[in-house]
């Protein structure tokens, strides 16, 4: 079986490169009492993403709570005032 990675489709090479740039991805860890689950969340990289520092970036990887996705949401909703005048 062929795969996307063959010299035979040099095409889709460039389809995945581009689709990546455009998709964005986090994985959200979820427990629920008996098991561990993960989950992909994607979503599209909008030019907007471009005009935060690096320091911005870096404060809400660092600082937002995962306890729970209700607490994840939370902070990354208190963070929305200075995302909003950063851009």
């Amino acid at each position: 079986m062929k795969c996307a990675k063959d010299d035979n489709y040099p095409h889709m090479k460039e389809f995945i490169g581009l689709i990546e740039e455009l998709i964005l991805s986090i994985e959200i860890s979820s427990h629920n009492g008996e098991a561990v689950g993960f989950q992909n969340l994607y979503f599209p990289n909008h030019p907007i993403f471009s005009y935060l520092a690096g320091d911005t970036k870096d404060t809400i990887m660092f600082n937002v709570k995962r306890g729970t996705r209700r607490d994840k949401l939370t902070s990354l909703f208190e963070t929305y005032d200075e995302l909003k005048e950063e851009i």
